[in-house]
């Protein structure tokens, strides 16, 4: 600006083209070739502009720096439910802002975190959001997602957290009228396995432990919901990684296939109900997960039993040719 007033530089300098939030990959790597020439850290690919701005001023300490050390705010369950639906979907819609309870919440976080956090009102109202036009969007996934991660690390917070999950879960059973296809469709983002680890992010990627603790705690809403069983049942060959001990292996690998087995079985009884062709690929995920589960018990038992091996292989030829 301060050449433009100098008339050192000219407007016609400048290349002026359409920035979006996040860049792709090729302006990542055109841009990662000059960040050093300004002392700034690399950026990183499929993370907003927002997410690499604020990453960059933490690892280079910039403690002036407008997005230095920004973080969450949590007092309340409500805080922590409009964090994870937001980290959840990426933007939430006034309809789910009424549904959850969360109209003050959102005015809150709004002046709180803006611009990581922005209300936007919009021409044309969106069908995904119940035509609402207006929406709160996430400009920052990663920063949330390392802001949850930080509050998950003290276990003290395990039980806000749980509590968060049955009160969203809960506002998407009683908003759906107790249709079941609906109530999956609804609660689906919310018990997925990949989405959840992702969001309580940390040097580990992820926090097992709590993730086991949400999908017990959600067993009581969510146990006829075959979606929610096959998650869980994922969620049990994660931990079974994630042990040492030969006997929680195996204790976790069978509470993996008692999960996925009911899921399986709950599928196959929907598709002769509906014969709905989309339902062969859920049950070729659970027939995945169950082969995965089953051949890990026989390398954990060093295949001794061969009934658990002609089983194994049985959902293994089932997988690969669903």
């Amino acid at each position: 600006k301060w050449k433009l007033d100098e008339n050192a530089i000219q407007e016609s300098d400048f290349i002026k083209y359409q920035l979006n939030n996040t860049l792709s990959i090729s302006e990542t790597e055109q841009l990662n070739k000059l960040l050093p020439y300004c002392n700034f850290p690399a950026f990183k690919i499929n993370h907003s502009i927002l997410d690499n701005l604020s990453n960059a001023e933490n690892i280079m300490k910039r403690k002036d720096g407008r997005f230095y050390n920004h973080h969450i705010q949590i007092s309340n369950i409500y805080d922590l439910v409009f964090y994870i639906a937001l980290a959840t979907k990426n933007k939430l819609y006034s309809t789910d802002i009424v549904k959850f309870g969360l109209d003050i919440v959102a005015i809150n976080k709004i002046q709180q975190h803006s611009p990581f956090i922005e209300r936007v009102e919009t021409v044309w109202a969106e069908k995904d959001g119940g035509y609402s036009p207006i929406k709160y969007v996430l400009n920052a996934r990663y920063w949330l997602f390392r802001e949850l991660g930080n509050f998950a690390e003290n276990r003290s917070n395990y039980n806000l957290i749980i509590d968060a999950y049955k009160y969203i879960i809960r506002k998407q059973i009683e908003s759906t009228g107790r249709i079941e296809l609906e109530i999956r469709k609804n609660c689906k983002d919310y018990i997925m396995f990949d989405i959840i680890n992702q969001i309580f992010l940390n040097a580990k990627n992820g926090q097992l432990f709590l993730c086991e603790q949400i999908y017990n705690a959600l067993h009581e809403f969510l146990a006829g919901n075959y979606h929610y069983l096959h998650q869980y049942s994922k969620c049990c060959l994660k931990m079974c990684y994630s042990v040492s001990e030969k006997s929680k292996k195996i204790d976790y690998i069978n509470k993996g296939l008692e999960k996925a087995k009911v899921a399986a079985a709950m599928v196959d009884a929907e598709y002769n109900k509906r014969n709905n062709e989309n339902l062969l690929i859920t049950q070729a995920h659970i027939h995945y997960t169950i082969a995965t589960l089953a051949s890990e018990l026989c390398f954990v038992t060093q295949y001794t039993d061969i009934s658990e091996i002609e089983y194994a292989v049985k959902f293994a030829m089932s997988a690969l040719y669903s």
